[in-house]
C-alpha cells in the first residue's frame, strides 16, 4: 500500500539528522499525483534534495535526501545504466546518485545517496563514476547497491575510495523485507567513521529494510 504520511511518521520516530531515500515519486500517476518529498519535508521538518531519473507524465522518479542540519548541494552525478536498458529491465530510468554536505559538530561532511543498476556491467561502471566522484571527501555513501558488498563492484568503489563496509561485522540483510535474505542495503564511509554502529529498522513499509546509522 502507498502510503507515504505513515512513512513520513516512521522516519519521524527515528529522530535522525539525515535520511536517504531511494525509489521517490514526485507527482507521479501511479502514486497519486502526490509530491512525496514535499510531504515528507514538511513532515520530517527537513529540507531536502532530490536527484530524479526518470520524467514521465510531468512527473519525476528518483532519489531524495533530507536534512535537519545546514545542507549544501554538492553534485548530481548520472550512473552508466546503459545495459539494463538495452535489455528492457528498465526503459527510460537514468541511474543516480545525490552528493551533499551538512555541517556537523565536527564540521561539514559528505553524504552520498544512490540506487544502482541491475546489471553487473552498469554497476561496475557506476562503481569508477562514484569514486571519481567522492574520492577524498570525508563521508558517508548509502543506497541500494543491488549487489552485496562482496561483490567486484562494491570491492572496486571502495578501492577507489578508500571506504569501509560499516555493515562488515552484522552483515545484517535487507531485502526482501517480509523474509530478508539479501545484503544489498549498503552504509559505507571513510576511516573516520568506522567505528559507526549500523542496525537495521523493523518496518515493512518498503520491500527493503532501513539503514540505521549512529556516530
Amino acid at each position: 500500500v502507498r502510503d507515504v504520511e505513515r512513512i513520513g511518521q516512521y522516519l519521524l520516530t527515528l529522530n535522525a539528522d539525515v535520511i536517504c531515500l531511494q525509489e521517490v515519486h514526485e507527482c507521479l500517476p501511479q502514486s497519486g499525483v502526490v509530491d512525496q518529498p514535499a510531504i515528507l519535508s514538511h513532515i520530517l521538518g527537513m529540507t531536502c534534495e532530490f536527484s530524479s531519473g526518470l520524467l514521465v507524465h510531468g512527473g519525476r522518479y528518483g532519489i531524495a535526501t533530507f536534512s535537519k542540519l545546514p545542507m549544501r548541494l554538492v553534485e548530481r552525478v548520472q550512473l552508466p545504466n546503459t545495459t539494463e536498458r538495452l535489455i528492457g529491465i528498465v526503459w527510460r530510468e537514468r541511474r543516480t546518485a545525490l552528493l551533499v554536505e551538512v555541517e556537523t559538530q565536527s564540521g561539514w561532511i559528505t553524504v552520498g545517496n544512490t540506487h544502482w543498476s541491475l546489471h553487473s556491467k552498469d554497476r561496475l561502471a557506476s562503481a569508477d563514476r562514484l569514486a571519481k566522484a567522492m574520492s577524498g571527501k570525508n563521508g558517508i555513501l548509502l543506497g541500494d547497491f543491488n549487489t552485496d558488498a562482496s561483490s567486484a563492484e562494491v570491492s572496486r568503489l571502495m578501492q577507489g575510495t578508500g571506504y569501509v563496509d560499516l555493515g562488515a561485522k552484522t552483515k545484517v540483510m535487507t531485502f526482501p523485507s517480509n523474509h530478508p535474505n539479501r545484503r544489498i542495503d549498503l552504509a559505507l564511509a571513510t576511516t573516520e567513521l568506522k567505528h559507526a554502529e549500523l542496525t537495521v529498522g523493523e518496518t515493512q513499509l518498503s520491500d527493503h529494510l532501513p539503514l540505521i546509522v549512529d556516530w
